[in-house]
């Protein structure tokens, strides 16, 4: 993630034609995500939107007074779980970043981003912005589209049968039965997958181009590849802890961590539910508990084994 935010900064400061940036920038970002479901890690705030399918599998199995419950614990969990993995990201990406504009000022002799321009960076990304609040919530919605979408293409996978097509092709001769058979087994396990972080980074680069052409100020704000981009701009200037700039970088963490969690989590949970009928006086039901759960108990950092959360997105399995 540090590689792929220094990436997205010198793209912006390129001065590519807006289409060429968002569609190099959506490269970038898928990337570097697909490289992170290769070696099975988590990229935070991705999680909550994949979750529709286990919160259905609550709704339907369960009589209206122990699904409530057990949807409320199962949330919970999830806020917990991702409130984990978020500061893991953040903190790791933040270090990682500024050792890396620590290490660009000592080979290259300068800073890895100009005063003016961090100061750019702080100021667009800083909470009193009022873009940043709807951006924010513009990303939380993205990450919900593209976990459906990534949910979506799973499920064509399996209907079509993509996997054994593949392994039964007739260039097997050509290229080796085994090979076909070991990528329609890593293409049935990780469609889903792809399938999000390939909508999801072009989602990302491309949402402010086309909202230049639509003539509407838009932009995405991700909490973990703007904590790298932060932490760039605080190793670009001189006395950014006392100056105030470190207090100004929590609070933007913080306030794009809630947003994208809240939005793509909210979105998922009201998928599920009307997928299944819940009606809306139940659901406000359900948020009123989960406040209430929210608020009084402290956050256990660990998933209860009884609930298994379905990474495979939405896959149809009746």
């Amino acid at each position: 993630m540090v590689l792929t935010v220094a990436i997205q900064l010198r793209l912006m400061q390129a001065g590519l034609r807006p289409l060429v940036e968002g569609v190099l920038a959506g490269l970038n970002y898928a990337v570097g995500f697909v490289v992170l479901q290769r070696f099975h890690l988590m990229l935070a705030i991705k999680q909550p939107p994949m979750t529709a399918a286990t919160l259905a599998s609550l709704v339907r199995a369960h009589n209206r007074a122990d699904r409530l419950d057990r949807m409320t614990e199962f949330t919970v969990s999830v806020c917990s779980s991702q409130f984990a993995a978020a500061a893991a990201n953040v903190i790791f990406v933040f270090i990682g970043a500024f050792i890396l504009g620590y290490l660009w000022h000592l080979g290259a002799g300068r800073e890895f981003l100009g005063i003016r321009e961090a100061r750019h960076l702080f100021q667009t990304l800083s909470p009193p912005n009022g873009g940043t609040v709807i951006y924010a919530a513009l990303t939380g919605g993205l990450l919900w589209l593209a976990a459906m979408i990534g949910g979506w293409f799973d499920n064509w996978v399996v209907i079509h049968r993509l996997p054994q097509a593949i392994a039964d092709h007739r260039q097997g001769r050509r290229f080796g039965r085994e090979r076909l058979a070991r990528f329609a087994g890593s293409l049935s396990r990780n469609a889903a997958g792809w399938g999000t972080s390939i909508s999801l980074g072009f989602l990302l680069g491309l949402t402010p181009v086309f909202g230049m052409m639509l003539g509407v100020p838009l932009d995405v704000r991700h909490v973990t590849l703007s904590s790298g981009m932060l932490a760039l701009a605080c190793a670009s200037l001189d006395g950014w802890f006392s100056s105030g700039w470190f207090f100004w970088t929590i609070a933007s963490i913080a306030t794009l961590f809630v947003l994208n969690l809240s939005v793509s989590f909210f979105l998922a949970l009201y998928t599920a539910a009307r997928a299944y009928g819940v009606e809306r006086r139940e659901l406000a039901v359900l948020g009123m508990r989960l406040l209430r759960r929210l608020l009084s108990t402290p956050l256990d950092f660990v998933l209860p084994e009884r609930f298994e959360v379905q990474d495979s997105g939405l896959r149809d399995q009746d």
